[in-house]
Formats: C-alpha cells, sequence, structure tokens
C-alpha cells in the first residue's frame, strides 16, 4: 500500500511523500473514500495509539472505488526537527543511541452501499526502514528513497465507532 519517495531535511524538518495504492476487494462501490496517513516518531509512548481516531472530518468528499479498483494517491508529509528533539527530551536514551524510529500510520475511511452510510476503517502502520541495515540518525536527515523502505506492520479491517 506504501513506498516513500524523497525524503529530505527542509527547513528544519523532515519531509517525505508516501504513495499509497487502495484497491477495493469488496463486492460493492466504497464511497466516501479517504486516507487520513501521519508521519510519526515511532516510541513506546506512541506504538499503542490507535492508527483510526473515532472522529474525523465529515465525510462528504472523497473518493469512489469500485470493486477490484486500484486508486493511487500520494500525500506529502513531514516531521518538525524540534518534535525530533521533543521526542529525545521526552524518552533520554543514552548518547551512543541516537537512532530515530519513524512510522506511517494511518486510517482508510469509506462507506459501502449495503451499510446504509456506516463508516467503515481500515487502520495501517508501516516502519520506515533503510535497506542498508542501518538507523536514521538526528545527522543523517537526508536519505536517498533507494535506501529507504516502508515495512507493513499492521493493515487490518477495524472499525474505530
Amino acid at each position: 500500500m506504501g513506498r516513500s519517495r524523497e525524503p529530505q531535511a527542509f527547513q528544519g524538518q523532515i519531509q517525505m511523500s508516501v504513495d499509497f495504492g487502495l484497491r477495493n476487494y469488496g463486492h460493492s462501490a466504497a464511497q466516501h473514500v479517504q486516507i487520513f496517513p501521519e508521519f510519526i516518531i515511532s516510541s513506546d509512548e506512541t506504538r499503542h495509539n490507535p492508527a483510526c481516531k473515532k472522529t474525523y472530518p465529515p465525510n462528504d468528499l472523497g473518493y469512489v472505488v469500485l470493486p477490484t479498483e486500484l486508486l493511487q494517491t500520494t500525500y506529502a508529509m513531514n516531521i518538525q526537527a524540534s518534535a525530533i528533539l521533543e521526542d529525545r527530551r521526552k524518552h533520554p536514551r543514552p548518547p551512543e543511541d541516537r537512532n530515530i524510529f519513524m512510522e506511517v500510520i494511518g486510517c482508510v475511511v469509506y462507506s459501502d452501499g449495503v451499510s446504509n452510510g456506516q463508516l467503515h476503517h481500515t487502520p495501517f502502520s508501516y516502519g520506515l526502514e533503510l535497506r542498508d541495515g542501518s538507523y536514521i540518525t538526528l545527522d543523517k536527515m537526508v536519505i536517498s528513497p533507494q535506501l529507504m523502505d516502508l515495512r507493513k506492520m499492521i493493515i487490518d479491517r477495524g472499525t474505530a465507532d
């Protein structure tokens, strides 16, 4: 579902574009399809946060995705460098542990024609990894997209309501 493109440090933030491919595996059209991704610093505190929240903006917009159809969309996301430093302050580590763990989490929200407009929620979570086995650190914030992978952690049917 997700693939990273051109992560970079720019004016005090880490930016990344992610290509998402959403496929409708159901038997009816998915209506008002919206995706709500977030680029976060992963910590013990954030690992237990639900990828789907109870409320989202009103679902009167979005895409219609027919059965077996693929919807491709790209989202640009960023993390402020100050948020990384704040995470370090809140979760102190030994000086030799400079590794930063990041995730792309979020939720796909949609309705279908058979459930009377009831919203369905599909949470997802991807860990950001470097292909060479090294870690993202504060001094390595400009990284070639060819060196990065998004590793699927969860994609699960579910509901936040």
